[in-house]
């Protein structure tokens, strides 16, 4: 990410985790009123209704593959009412995004399965082919219909939404932080990202410190590195001729036992302080401010050291 330093000086940062790419300037917002999000919910509950009605006490196999998606949730043992506002075909659809929520995310992943499975040589209809599954022990679901078919390939992307809900249901951060877009408003601009290679694969495992020497290769610019909370970083950073570091745990909503960045600066600042002595290098920190009283604690840490 190139930016504006505070002396107007540009600065190119390297976030550790390697999922920025597009500019936060770029980001729009769309109201939605109230009325359409009650309408999609209202239809989503007659669908269900009258599926539920005809197929009176489905069995597996039996019944359309939204009440089958429903039954997994449930078999999880959770409401499939909870993902009613996310971006899943019982809901608005195609408009997870990794971006604010997990859970939405999930959703996300759910529809592009379905958007790739649907068509084909024999018409495959996700949202109303009947396929079998097996409830397994610890709540496991394995999909028994024949591999490559239509009704395996849609169950099994029922079956990888309701673990990845599984996976990301008890957040007890985004829980205390009720963390929620406000009512009526998405991000225009991160709707149609399913191509995206950095949002599908946001996270790359083979990234390491020697990168940073190519990146050196091919810039001038001041270069900042992003997600350093351990000392062992904070000298591989002084190692590799960074100019400054940012101590980050990029927000920690969804990470609830992280440490946080002000108990992570006492051990940062000492290495850059004493054991770097003959090194400059900038040091910022984020993440928890929200008052005069953060910053001063943050400053207080690095006058002590």
């Amino acid at each position: 990410i190139v930016m504006e330093g505070f002396n107007n000086c540009k600065i190119l940062i390297l976030t550790l985790t390697n999922h920025s790419k597009r500019s936060i300037s770029r980001a729009r917002t769309q109201p939605v009123s109230n009325m359409d999000i009650s309408l999609v919910q209202l239809l989503t509950l007659t669908w269900f209704l009258v599926v539920g009605f005809v197929s009176s006490s489905p069995a597996i196999g039996q019944t359309r593959n939204l009440i089958q998606f429903k039954n997994m949730i449930q078999y999880k043992g959770y409401a499939y009412q909870e993902y009613w506002g996310y971006g899943c075909w019982c809901g608005k659809g195609t408009y997870g995004s990794n971006y604010f929520d997990a859970t939405d995310y999930c959703c996300k992943i759910h529809d592009e399965c379905y958007d790739k499975h649907a068509g084909g040589l024999f018409g495959c209809s996700p949202t109303i082919v009947t396929y079998d599954w097996t409830k397994l022990s610890d709540r496991r679901i394995q999909c028994t219909d024949s591999p490559g078919t239509c009704d395996y390939n849609i169950c099994m992307c029922d079956k990888a939404a309701v673990d990845c809900y599984e996976r990301h249901h008890n957040r007890e951060c985004d829980v205390h932080n009720d963390f929620t877009l406000p009512v009526g408003i998405r991000a225009e601009n991160l709707i149609d990202d399913s191509d995206d290679v950095a949002f599908n694969r946001p996270y790359d495992s083979s990234l390491s410190w020697r990168d940073l020497e190519w990146i050196r290769s091919i810039t001038r610019l001041p270069l900042i590195v992003k997600g350093i909370l351990h000392r062992g970083d904070a000298r591989e950073a002084v190692r590799y001729g960074v100019q400054g570091i940012v101590v980050s745990n990029h927000g920690e909503r969804r990470l609830d036992t992280s440490q946080s960045t002000i108990e992570a600066l006492p051990d940062i600042i000492g290495v850059v302080r004493n054991e770097e002595k003959n090194y400059e290098m900038d040091v910022y920190v984020d993440g928890g401010v929200r008052r005069g009283t953060d910053i001063l604690q943050a400053l207080t840490v690095t006058y002590i050291l």
